[in-house]
Order: C-alpha cells, then sequence, then structure tokens
C-alpha cells in the first residue's frame, strides 16, 4: 500500500524563516525551512514587507528544507511584486525540487533560470 507524502510542519523556532542575511548586505535575505501550503501566505506578505522601495533583491535559498507548488508559486508572486515595484529580484541556491517544479510548469524561464543561478 501506498502512503501519501507528507510535507514536514514548519519547525518553531525563533529565527523567521524569511530574515536579512547576515552578511549584512543590504537587499540580501535568506529563507529557510518549508515553503508550502503552511508558510506561503505569511511568506509573502513579511516578503513584501521587507522588500519595500528595495531596488535589488536577493534571496538565497540554501536553507529551504522542503518545497511544494505553493512555494513555488510564492516565488513567482515575489517576482510579480518586484516588477510591479520597479525592483530588480534573483534567486540563488534554489532547491533541486523546487527547480524540477518549475521546470515541468514551464516557469523556470521566469525564475531566470539558468545553470548554476538557481
Amino acid at each position: 500500500m501506498r502512503r501519501a507524502f507528507k510535507m514536514p510542519t514548519p519547525a518553531s523556532n525563533s529565527q523567521p524563516p524569511l530574515f536579512a542575511s547576515p552578511d549584512a548586505i543590504a537587499g540580501h535575505f535568506c529563507l529557510t525551512g518549508v515553503v508550502g501550503f503552511a508558510t506561503a501566505r505569511q511568506l509573502l506578505a513579511d516578503g513584501e514587507q521587507l522588500f519595500a522601495g528595495m531596488k535589488d533583491v536577493q534571496v538565497d535559498m540554501s536553507q529551504v528544507t522542503a518545497s511544494d507548488s505553493a512555494g513555488l508559486a510564492l516565488l513567482l508572486a515575489w517576482l510579480a511584486y518586484a516588477s510591479k515595484h520597479g525592483s530588480c529580484l534573483t534567486f540563488v541556491n534554489i532547491p533541486e525540487q523546487m527547480r524540477a517544479m518549475a521546470r515541468i510548469s514551464d516557469v523556470e524561464d521566469l525564475l531566470g533560470a539558468t545553470p548554476g543561478t538557481l
């Protein structure tokens, strides 16, 4: 009997899932933990608040532990927000799971996906 895949639940810790990068470079942020249905709505609001007024924004996703289609939709929504507000948003270290979803959804180009940049 096959079991359904269950997304991990977000860990409760003192660090928020989206935070300014410790390298102290303005506009650099880190995204951590689970990026999916349970977290996307709050992350969308947090991102829009943190990115407001910034010309260049970079989000490092190397600490994302799991993602689903809502996580991919979040990235696309952030890109739309950035475009609307005249900002340049780039993602680095997008997890393979999310890159695969972008590829099969035919939105890889929207993420600026070329080998080595995701």
